[in-house]
């Protein structure tokens, strides 16, 4: 799999398939997994697998993951493993375990190992979503979503282009580094513009920040403003007493 095509897979995950397709092995190992499972259909005995059968499996396994859904639960996980035994029962443990204990286990940290080495090898919708501690030293895990369409989405450099050649798209920059907001409106004050934001807000959420805004102040008013007048405070007043004087020139216009 390359690292154009995984970053594809990547960007483009599902929800997870309600019955996960196992993917097909090679020739050799399909073999003896078709010779191994019609012996345990008459000997109830399970496959003492090989290691380099296991491997090939798991590795199998996690790509096919990987084109569905870059970072699965380890219930989807479970359902992958499920979905093998079913298929190849020869691989079901021996009690007292549920019959795929071990392969969950293997499976799981074969995930895990996985993103290790998409991380080192470059790839950036992998490398931002990493284990990062807190202060009282445990491990917080922040997922940063990857599709085009969200405000995570780090795309890699087009070829022959460095962060210094791509200022105007500067995302990775902000996903990646982390800078403080003071440091961005420094740079990108256009940014904090009250339009700009409106815009960005909506591209995102598809809904309308003034509109909804000034509508849950409507909403929101009269409990507001009964809060502040049964307040004693003299700054409460000061500003309450203009906008009386507002709301009665307004109803002086409505009636004359």
């Amino acid at each position: 799999m390359t690292s154009q095509s995984t970053s594809k897979n990547l960007r483009e995950a599902t929800h997870w398939p309600s019955r996960f397709e196992v993917p097909k092995f090679s020739i050799d190992v399909e073999l003896r997994l078709k010779k191994a499972n019609n012996s345990y259909h008459q000997t109830k005995v399970p496959l003492d697998v090989p290691r380099d059968v296991k491997s090939e499996i798991l590795s199998k396994l996690v790509q096919a993951i990987f084109e569905v859904k870059p970072y699965p639960t380890r219930n989807e996980v479970g359902s992958v493993v499920i979905a093998l035994v079913r298929k190849h029962p020869c691989l079901t443990e021996e009690q007292p375990s549920s019959g795929w204990d071990a392969w969950l286990t293997s499976l799981w940290f074969k995930v895990g190992n996985y993103h290790f080495k998409l991380r080192q090898a470059g790839m950036p919708e992998v490398a931002i979503n990493r284990k990062r501690y807190g202060k009282d030293g445990v491990a917080k895990f922040s997922l940063k979503k990857s599709r085009r369409v969200e405000i995570n989405f780090v795309p890699d450099h087009p070829e022959g282009q460095m962060n210094e050649t791509l200022e105007e798209e500067s995302s990775r920059e902000v996903v990646e580094d982390q800078p403080l907001v003071r440091e961005i409106e420094e740079r990108w004050p256009a940014m904090f513009l009250t339009d700009e934001i409106c815009r960005e807000f909506e591209r995102i959420t598809k809904v309308n920040l003034m509109a909804t805004f000034q509508s849950a102040l409507e909403k929101f008013a009269p409990a507001l403003l009964k809060l502040y007048r049964s307040k004693k405070e003299s700054e409460f007043r000061a500003l309450l007493v203009p906008l009386d004087e507002k709301v009665r020139e307004s109803i002086y216009d409505t009636l004359f």
